[in-house]
């Protein structure tokens, strides 16, 4: 009976560490994702291209770290509260900070 026991409870402690770490990534991304905002750096860009009629930049950027996402060039929206000078051209370097909203890679800040 003893040995039944000391069965039962390793491997509920095995068990329990098998899904602690689990768990624990689980909760640390949650906090993460909680305080994501509030840590988000301006990147570097270079402007490629400008489309100020649909708010929509091509941007040469730094790594995205924040979003895990190595630099390239891509196309960007514009969130409508970020001001776009209008004299903003292909060569412009910059300093804008991204972010993810549901799936979509917003500019949500740009300054030169």
């Amino acid at each position: 009976m003893n040995q039944g026991i000391a069965l039962a409870s390793a491997m509920l402690a095995l068990n329990l560490f098998a899904f602690a770490p689990a768990a624990h990534a689980q909760h640390a991304h949650q906090g993460h994702g909680a305080a994501a905002p509030a840590a988000l750096l301006p990147v570097a860009a270079e402007i490629r291209a400008v489309d100020l009629k649909a708010r929509r930049l091509t941007l040469r950027h730094a790594d995205l770290t924040h979003l895990g996402m190595p630099g390239m060039t891509m196309v960007f929206d514009v969130d409508p509260k970020v001001s776009l000078p209008a004299d903003l051209k292909a060569g412009d370097k910059v300093q804008v900070v991204i972010e993810d909203r549901s799936g979509s890679l917003i500019v949500t800040a740009l300054t030169r």
